[in-house]
Order: C-alpha cells, then structure tokens, then sequence
C-alpha cells in the first residue's frame, strides 16, 4: 500500500462525503511516518488519529497519554492538544465536522456525544471495525478506484468511529431502545458464562472472547447496566455460590474455595470476610444454628 498516494487521492475524491442520515465535511486526511512533535493548539471541528506504530505522548488538559501502535485518539472542538515526543510515531488521522444542515436530528445528537465524551483515549484498537475500515480505505485509494466507492468507505469510517468512542448501547438508551435489549442480552450472557464456569480463571478478556466483543465494551456494559465493574461482579458471585455451599453441603473450605475459583484458602477467607465480615468457618456455623 502507498499511503502517500492514498492520501492524496482521499483529498481528491472524498472531502464531502454525503448520506441518507448524515453528511460530512472532511477539512483533511493525514498521514506522517515520523510525526515527533507539534505546539499546543485546538480546532473547531474533530480530528482523530490511529497509531500505525512506533510510540509518544498525547497531552490534552495538562495530562500525557502513551501512544502506541492500535491507539486511537480524538481530538474534540475547542480541546487545546498537542503530540510530542514521538520515536518512529506513524499516524492517521482525519479532521471532519458533521453537516448539520444535511442530516438526521439522531446523527446530529450522536456526533454532539462524542464533543462531550469523556472516553477520547482508546488503546489497543487494531482489530476495532474502525481500523480495519481505515485499513480498507486507505488499501482502495492507493489504487484506482472510483470516488464513490472512496466517499462511501469514508462516511463508514467516520460512523464507526463514532461508535468507537461512544458505543450505541452507552450513549442514549432511551433514544435507542433496540440497543439496550442487545446490551442486557450481552450481560445476561455473560452472567451466565461466569456462573457456570467459577472454577475457571475468569478474565475480562475471556468473557469478551467468549462474546464476541471488545474488552473495553463488555467493561463498559457491567459499570453502564449493571453499576459494578467485572472484577467486583466475579468476586461477589464467588462470595455468593461460596456461601450457599456452605449453607447447604458439608464440603471442606477448601474444596469450597476451589470449587469457585479461589486461588487459596488464605485468599478465599480473605475475600470472604471482606465481603460478609464474618469468616467461612464461622459463617457456616452460624448458618447451622439458624437452620436447627
């Protein structure tokens, strides 16, 4: 792929790109091999990069974050943001604003989400559908192609990185009711895989495979539906099927903490007594006078 030519073919053929919902101005496409420091400044409009390779720092709001490859970052209207320190940084990016008068009052509503979002910072991207619609865009232009075909794979990107930044069952559930159902099929899923696999080291990144989604979305569902992080809904279902073999077998606390997927005795009564303040000999013994 040349993306010089990609480029130069993308401010050609796709610097308006329109649509049944929405229609888009694109001010420009960008791409550096070593691209290693700029001076503070904003823009009135969007611009979002991708971390090709090579590493750096992104500074918006006097704080630095680590660039490296599978980054994505967006730079919001009016966000004073700079990139430095780059070693070998190859970026993307693309600034753009929405065309109001040519699109949906939704569309509108969504692309104002991501001028307020607060998530601008995505790390290990590279197999996100943006990036690999940014990777198809670019592999069209840097051959002859027609400008539609360009302007269509653009007004795509640009929608799914919305998406990315702001995922559709997060950012308004009461305008997207369809998103939400998807999202509570999602966590009941992943309840019940957690449920029925305790014994088993249970991974964020296990539970998003097993769904088929990202890590950063399946985290995002748990704090977003059911107001807990995946780490504390694993630890509290362990506390709870833990209990409840203690209420009603007389298996060892050991094999009670192996059975729900506590690495020792020593961690499973810890965890345990946080959780109940009271520790599971105990709790066992008292749940044996209450039941007599």
């Amino acid at each position: 792929m040349n993306i010089s030519t990609a480029i130069y073919t993308l401010q050609k053929g796709a610097a308006y790109l329109p649509g049944d919902e929405a229609s888009f101005r694109v001010y420009y496409w960008g791409a550096h091999p070593n691209h290693q420091d700029n001076p503070i400044h904003k823009h009135s409009f969007f611009e979002i990069c991708y971390v090709l390779d090579g590493s750096g720092l992104y500074l918006e709001d006097g704080k630095d974050y680590t660039l490296q490859k599978g980054t994505f970052f967006c730079s919001r209207p009016g966000k004073l943001h700079r990139i430095h320190k780059g070693q070998n940084l190859s970026l993307l990016w693309v600034g753009f604003e929405i065309d109001e008068g040519a699109s949906t009052e939704e569309t509108i509503h969504l692309f104002r989400k991501l001028a307020e979002t607060s998530d601008f910072y995505i790390e290990d991207a590279t197999q996100s559908p943006a990036a690999l619609l940014w990777k198809t865009l670019l592999d069209h232009a840097s051959q002859p192609c027609p400008d539609v075909l360009l302007r269509s794979l653009g007004y795509s990107l640009l929608l799914s990185l919305q998406v990315l930044f702001c995922p559709m069952s997060i950012v308004d559930e009461r305008k997207h009711p369809h998103a939400h159902s998807s999202a509570n099929k999602l966590i009941q899923q992943a309840q019940l895989f957690i449920q029925d696999n305790l014994a088993q080291p249970l991974s964020l990144t296990d539970v998003a495979q097993y769904l088929h989604i990202s890590p950063r979305h399946l985290s995002r569902l748990f704090s977003g539906i059911l107001g807990v992080s995946f780490t504390a809904f694993v630890r509290k279902e362990r506390v709870r099927v833990s209990a409840e073999m203690l209420r009603s077998t007389n298996l060892a606390i050991k094999e009670i903490s192996e059975a729900t997927g506590f690495s020792s005795v020593y961690y499973f009564t810890s965890v345990f007594s946080e959780e109940t303040s009271v520790a599971p000999g105990e709790y066992r013994k008292l749940n044996q006078l209450q039941t007599e």
